[in-house]
């Protein structure tokens, strides 16, 4: 850090009440670095905000407004955000390890490369979201809204996306080994190259979706709908196929 950078984070006024925050956010005041770790800022008007590399980690933000809010490299881990307003907020390489963003509002909001590891977003909307190369492993996402995010590249192993829909999102070269797929919609969805070994997939629908050169293989696909999909070089060695629906000719049985 640089003599000016500390120079700036010292020049930081203590904050003594959301007021404050929200004023000084209201005269565009830049906050990188400011350390609001474990504070109370429950409904607080923090759209716009800038707050690259501070520190929220444990803080409250249920209900918050954090619209189009400048969180590069912030610390969220293990922050509430509990209804919390994100759409198209920039939380690139954020730690958000064990955050709660339960019905949350994300939609168009960019986590590229950010450490959601252990994180619940149930019931959240992340439409339109970017998590390319992002880490969501065990996270627990049931019944998210994911429609038409990019998940390339993205490590989402061991995650709960259940019931959620993913249609016409990308996944390709993602790593969805061990996650809970079941009763989930990937209509249209892009899967090249994932990784969905050993995962559970029953009742999912993957009709019309890419799934060339994924692995499937010891995944749990009972009753799953593969109708339309491209499964070129797709590998199903050892997954669990009792109803599963495949276009005349194109499932692994007849290969």
């Amino acid at each position: 850090m640089s003599n000016n950078e500390e120079q700036d984070n010292e020049d930081f006024p203590v904050i003594e009440s959301l007021e404050e925050l929200e004023a000084l956010i209201a005269a565009g005041e830049d906050l990188t670095g400011i350390d609001l770790a474990g504070m109370d800022l429950c409904d607080a008007k923090l759209g716009g905000a800038k707050f690259e590399g501070a520190d929220l980690s444990g803080a409250k933000l249920e209900n918050a407004d954090l619209t189009k809010a400048n969180l590069q490299g912030a610390s969220l881990a293990g922050a509430i955000l509990i209804g919390a307003k994100l759409e198209g907020a920039n939380l690139t390489e954020a730690d958000m390890a064990g955050a709660v963003l339960e019905g949350a509002s994300c939609k168009g909001a960019d986590f590229t490369r950010a450490d959601m590891a252990g994180a619940r977003a149930p019931n959240a909307d992340l439409s339109e979201a970017t998590f390319e190369e992002a880490t969501l492993a065990g996270g627990y996402f049931e019944s998210a809204n994911f429609e038409r995010a990019n998940f390339t590249g993205a490590d989402c192993s061991g995650a709960v996306l259940m019931n959620v829909n993913a249609s016409r999102t990308q996944f390709e070269d993602a790593d969805l080994s061990g996650a809970t797929l079941s009763e989930s919609k990937f209509e249209g969805a892009i899967l090249i190259g994932a990784d969905i070994s050993g995962a559970d997939a029953s009742f999912t629908v993957f009709a019309n979706a890419d799934l060339s050169g994924a692995d499937f293989a010891g995944a749990d696909l009972q009753e799953a709908d593969f109708t339309g999909a491209d499964l070129s070089d797709a590998e199903f060695g050892g997954a669990t196929l009792e109803g599963t629906t495949f276009d005349e000719g194109k499932g692994p049985k007849s290969s």
